[in-house]
């Protein structure tokens, strides 16, 4: 005697149910990111963020929003990491922007040197034409050997880094971005956007520099990213699907209650889903009041968008919720929403 099911969480768990739940025709909205659920037919639904969505949000302020065109991507050799580098390069070719470097790295690493000298040229410095010339330069002085790895080394340490892209997209989790943003700015990539340390930075180098963005998502969205990431981490923006600081009365009542139910603990992503999945599917079904599980089905692909504690939500055709993500940053040592 149910007529809808929602959850469960987990990948294999969630494949499983939704198989079993279109089978039996009952609608089911799976709280899970699994690629490929609403696919298996009418009566399988997701409002989990998945990471296809995170990256088209993120593509789309990048480019609308902050006019970026060009990216690097760091990423970790996971499911994640792998998945989000995909989606998120998939965009920027649709958006007719370019990927001007792509470097990975094992998910337990914790020294990021050669990924970021790769990705900035300073790896093979043979390959760059203005080494070659300067070593052969020094080739031709007949220098003693000492005074010729000497003046070697002066030369590798005088090339610039190669940064032709706006931004960084980093999907990996905070405590990572802490590790990565300061081998970046080893290699002498701007991260700061601050006026008065871009001109100190531009005296020091006696070049111009413009400053490189750090971009991510929802994995960036907690405490351990401003806890390991100190400095570096100032004006990156990343998306997410949900903010706790939301100022909005639906979403303060909801941070209000879950405190007090849990002795003082702060909502995440998950719960938010799962709180604005039954708020949804109650106002369904009090509404349409339908009386079957297919009527019911039908009238959640047709209900107009509900306005939950993360957001407005709407399902697509296929079953798949569609929002429009928060975009936040980290200013003053602190998450905010950009404005």
């Amino acid at each position: 005697h149910v007529i809808a099911i929602i959850g469960p969480l987990f990948s294999s768990e969630a494949f499983a149910a939704a198989l079993k739940a279109e089978e039996m025709a009952v609608p089911i909205l799976s709280l899970s990111h699994r690629e490929g659920l609403p696919e298996l037919g009418p009566y399988v639904f997701r409002t989990a963020l998945t990471v296809q969505a995170q990256a088209r949000g993120l593509a789309k302020v990048a480019f609308e929003r902050l006019g970026f065109s060009r990216f690097a991507i760091l990423y970790p050799k996971n499911r994640y990491g792998i998945d989000f580098t995909q989606a998120f390069w998939k965009e920027v070719d649709g958006r007719r922007g370019e990927v001007r470097g792509v470097e990975g790295y094992e998910p337990d690493q914790t020294t990021f040197r050669e990924p970021v000298r790769k990705l900035v040229g300073r790896w093979t410095l043979a390959a760059r034409p203005e080494f070659k010339s300067g070593l052969e330069a020094l080739q031709e002085q007949q220098l003693p050997p000492l005074r010729l790895r000497a003046e070697v080394v002066r030369l590798e340490k005088a090339l610039p880094p190669i940064v032709d892209f706006d931004a960084v997209v980093i999907p990996d989790s905070g405590r990572q971005v802490g590790l990565i943003a300061p081998a970046l700015t080893f290699e002498d990539i701007t991260l700061t956007h601050d006026p008065k340390l871009l001109e100190r930075i531009r005296k020091a180098q006696k070049r111009d520099v413009r400053p490189v963005t750090l971009l991510g998502a929802s994995t960036w969205n907690s405490s351990q990213t401003l806890d390991s990431c100190e400095r570096d981490c100032e004006d990156a923006v990343f998306v997410d699907g949900y903010f706790a600081q939301d100022t909005s009365p639906k979403a303060v009542d909801f941070v209000a209650a879950f405190a007090a139910l849990t002795q003082g603990a702060e909502p995440t992503l998950g719960e938010a889903q799962a709180y604005d999945s039954a708020a949804w599917l109650h106002e369904v079904m009090r509404t349409a009041a339908p009386q079957t599980r297919k009527a019911l089905a039908e009238a959640l692909l047709t209900a107009p968008p509900f306005a939950g504690v993360s957001g407005r939500w709407s399902f697509d055709g296929q079953g798949e919720a569609q929002r429009e993500l928060y975009v936040l940053t980290v200013h003053d040592h602190a998450i905010r929403q950009l404005l």
